[in-house]
Parts: C-alpha cells; sequence; structure tokens
C-alpha cells in the first residue's frame, strides 16, 4: 500500500531570520520518512508563526488543511505534536478529521494514531501539556511585562518614531533603565509638528510642509494626515508608556487615558503638558465637507448674531466668495470685505504698545482640575442618549442639554490650550512689522490667531447697501471698514 508522506514545520519566533531552528526540524522530518522509507510529496512550513492563538493566521497550515481534506496525504510528520497545534481544540478538528479518514501523526518522540483510542489519547494529553506550558508561559511573561513597566520600561516591539531602542545588555553596561534613546533629527521633526499644530496648522498642511522639506516617515514615506496624527497623539513622545490593553491587542493612540499612562524612565521628546495641549486641540477638531481644512478666514469661527450657529462660506453672486448663515435665513454678505475687517482689528491690537502683555498669562489654570472637569462634562454629554432612551429626559430637553455640555467642553477647551498663547501670538508680537507677517501666515495659523483673540458675530448689512469696490483704494476700505463695525459684533477674548 503506498503511502502519502508530508512534513509540516514551524517556529514561532525567528530572531535571526535565517530560519535555523526550521532547517533543524526539516532534517529531523526528513530522517524518519527515509526510516520508514517514504517519499515525502511536500513539505508545509511556518516561520515566525505563532501556534497558541486561535485566530493565528498560519498560511502553509491553512494549505496543509485543505490539501488533507482534498485526500492529498495520509501521513503527517513533524518534530513534536507542539508544532502542529497548541490548542486542544484545533487538535480535536484533526481527530474529527481523522475518524473520516485514516490519518497518521508521526514525530520525533513518538506516533499518534489519530484512527485509534490510544493514538487519540497519546495526542490529547500532548496538546494538554503544551497548552498548559503555554499558559504559564504567558503568566511569566505578563508579571515580567507589569514589573518592567512600574520601572517605566516599555515592552519591545516597534520603536516609536525619534527614538532608537536600547538593549537590555547595554541599559544594564549603562546603569539606566532607560529603554530609548532620542534620534535628533526624528525628534525635531516631532518637535516641530507640535510646534506648528499648537500654532493653528491643520494636520494636511503639517503632512505638506514636511513632505516639502524632504523629512520623510522612518520608511522614507510621505506623511499623511492620519499618521501626522497618529504621531502626535502617541504617549511616548512625552515620555508615557500607554496602558496596557486587557485584550492583548495594540493600543490606540485616539483612545489613551493619560491618567493611566506610566511614567517612562526615558526622557521625552516634548513635555507632558505640551503632549496634553495637543490632544486637546486634536480632540476638538471634527472633520468636515470633502476635507479638515477651511479655506476661509471665518467660516466656523464667526458666529451668525441672531441664531449663534457658525457661518458658512460659498460662493455668492457672480461666483464672488461669501458668508451665509447656516439656516440661509438670517443673512449672506461678501467675504472678502469681512476677512479684511476682522485682519485689520487683529493687525491694530497686536500692534498696540501693551501688546506683549498678551503673553503673559497672569492666571494659569490648574490643568489636572480643568482635565478632571472635561471628563465629567463629557460623561455626562454621553449619557444623555441613554435618559432619552429611558424616558428621563425629552427630545427637547436633550437638545438644550447637549447645546450647554457642549458649550462647557469648548469652554474647557479654550482654557486648556491657553497655555499655547507664547506660541500662537509671539511671532506677531514680537515683529517689526506686524501686518506683514500677519499676511504671510498660512490660512489655519491666522484662523487660530483670531479664535484665540476674539468672538465674532456677523448681522445682515440691510437691504440695498453694498460692501463691493476695491479695497486697495484707501478711500474705499475705510468706507467698508466702517460699514463692517457697524454690523459686526467683536468681544476679545484676551
Amino acid at each position: 500500500m503506498s503511502v502519502n508522506a508530508v512534513i509540516y514545520v514551524r517556529q514561532s519566533l525567528d530572531m535571526t531570520g535565517e530560519g535555523a531552528a526550521i532547517d533543524r526540524q526539516l532534517e529531523l522530518c526528513q530522517a524518519i520518512a527515509t526510516e520508514h522509507g517514504w517519499p515525502v510529496a511536500k513539505v508545509y512550513s511556518d516561520n515566525n508563526r505563532s501556534a497558541s492563538k486561535r485566530n493565528g493566521v498560519r498560511p502553509a497550515y491553512d494549505q496543509m488543511e485543505k490539501d488533507f481534506e482534498a485526500g492529498g496525504f495520509d501521513v503527517l510528520i513533524c518534530y513534536d505534536l507542539d508544532r502542529l497545534t497548541r490548542q486542544p481544540r484545533q487538535l480535536e478538528d484533526w481527530i474529527d478529521a481523522a475518524t473520516r479518514r485514516h490519518l497518521r501523526i508521526i514525530t520525533a518522540n513518538g506516533e499518534a494514531d489519530l484512527a485509534t483510542d490510544n493514538g487519540r489519547m497519546f495526542a490529547r494529553i500532548k496538546a494538554t501539556v503544551a497548552r498548559a506550558e503555554m499558559e504559564r508561559k504567558g503568566a511569566r511573561q505578563k508579571a515580567a511585562n507589569a514589573q518592567r513597566r512600574s520601572q517605566g520600561v516599555p515592552s519591545s516591539g516597534r520603536v516609536p518614531f525619534g527614538y532608537s531602542w536600547i538593549s537590555a545588555a547595554d541599559r544594564r553596561a549603562r546603569g539606566s533603565l532607560a529603554a530609548y534613546d532620542i534620534v535628533e533629527d526624528e525628534a525635531a521633526v516631532v518637535r516641530e509638528m507640535y510646534d506648528l499644530l499648537i500654532a493653528g496648522s491643520s494636520l494636511g498642511a503639517i503632512a505638506r510642509q514636511m513632505n516639502d522639506e524632504g523629512r520623510l516617515t522612518r520608511a522614507a514615506a510621505q506623511w499623511q494626515p492620519s499618521t501626522v496624527k497618529r504621531l502626535l497623539l502617541s504617549p511616548f513622545n512625552a515620555g508615557l508608556i500607554p496602558p496596557r490593553r486587557d485584550d492583548g491587542e495594540h493600543y490606540t493612540p485616539a483612545n489613551v487615558d493619560p491618567d493611566l499612562c506610566t511614567e517612562g524612565a526615558w526622557e521625552g521628546i516634548v513635555s507632558r503638558d505640551r503632549w496634553l495641549a495637543a490632544r486637546g486641540l486634536l480632540s476638538a477638531r471634527k472633520p468636515h465637507g470633502q476635507g479638515t481644512a477651511r479655506k476661509w478666514l471665518l467660516s466656523g469661527l464667526a458666529v451668525c448674531g441672531v441664531c449663534f450657529e457658525p457661518i458658512r462660506s460659498g460662493g455668492g453672486d457672480k461666483g464672488v466668495q461669501s458668508y451665509r448663515c447656516r439656516s440661509m435665513g438670517h443673512f449672506m454678505r461678501r467675504g472678502a470685505p469681512l476677512d479684511a475687517y476682522v485682519s485689520s482689528l487683529v493687525v491694530a491690537r497686536l500692534s498696540e504698545p501693551d501688546a506683549a502683555d498678551l503673553l503673559v498669562d497672569h492666571d494659569r489654570p490648574d490643568l489636572d482640575a480643568l482635565r478632571g472637569e472635561r471628563r465629567e462634562v463629557q460623561a455626562r454629554l454621553d449619557t444623555v442618549a441613554a435618559l432619552v432612551a429611558d424616558g428621563t429626559l425629552s427630545a427637547d430637553q436633550a437638545r438644550t442639554a447637549v447645546r450647554d455640555l457642549r458649550e462647557r467642553l469648548a469652554g474647557l477647551d479654550d482654557r486648556l490650550t491657553e497655555s499655547a498663547r507664547v506660541e500662537v501670538l509671539g511671532g506677531l508680537v514680537e515683529a517689526a512689522d506686524v501686518a506683514a507677517v500677519w499676511a504671510s501666515l498660512p490660512l489655519d495659523q491666522r484662523r487660530r490667531v483670531v479664535d484665540l483673540l476674539m468672538r465674532v458675530e456677523v448681522h445682515t448689512i440691510g437691504q440695498g447697501n453694498r460692501t463691493g469696490g476695491d479695497l486697495n483704494d484707501p478711500a474705499v476700505f475705510r468706507r467698508v471698514m466702517a460699514r463692517m463695525s457697524e454690523t459686526t459684533t467683536v468681544t476679545w477674548k484676551v
């Protein structure tokens, strides 16, 4: 009777990338086949693949299962049963398959004939022992990881951008627990990204600037807004280790709770407060339209003086850029004169002799207290839907509650990011020609300045009142600016 024999080899971790353990297993399995006089029809090899995870991907193993079902072999040779599987549940699948068609599993330390009760007992005992060994090893590893974390040492793995890994041997030689060294050229990119974000740049603008300057990712790829955001949200930048997830999966930077992070034993690229300020800015940003970048100075910043909803920008008569109320019923007016008016107010304010006082935070808030208050308000906002569902709140009450809570969140976010005032205003206040610097700023940074300095309410200019003309003409500019002051309410925040 002819025998169709195949070999399966596997190792969980290939430290050198040379597949040495795979080669040794294959050599022993080939010897078993030769001893029995069986030609080997096929070799299935899974390198760097775990057999412990139920949902783990093993391409060669999966193909081997399909081939067996198709009648491809009746003898399977592997170095040890735990190379085939470490899961009793998975072994039972092989037992069920072997019951339908005779299958012999030969290992270096014995044969498991799954068609017999003794063979099945032997295989089950081996699989159970392998599973117990894996669980003990996992428990030891988990305890070791927890101890390292408590000492400020992160788990090995992908090294965050801006750092290089220090091996355990090198840490012992240095007499330090610090697991990362700062890579200065990468760290400079990280710091500049924080500077740009806090100064008002959008994620897209930051990515474009880095790419234009040839400052690419570690993989020499171009930055994308999503990768910039993920980088800026990473707690590793502030020398913090994110909390371990109970499901063992990788953490998501956007969902990290700062209060559950562990202080790392290495020097951070930026301070904790700077990282938290960036998180506050990013959490407050909402996508809109076809992208996250505004195209006009006041869209989404200024509000309608009637309904107090953020105003929108769009094409007006003959394609002229205009602002309008969200309801479309309270006003529509040309955008250029309104932008020019607000810009003139900003330039005038920052050109005054006492403008430097704006850089001084006379009443620095208690950031920890503000963060705690923000979490509390957010939790209350999250419960509103549940209160509507159980009848505690009516729909009208819910709308009022949501509006009030969102206003509180906006106020708290303003106070949390107030520490960025120096970076937002510094270049303007200290400039010899404020108007020239203002004109040279990217739109997103000018919007950040406006948002920091003032609240703008826009009213209708009334029927028959026109604000057109060449704003470069001094007489026209004065006339238009006077009309803007009559139909726009500006409240200074600082």
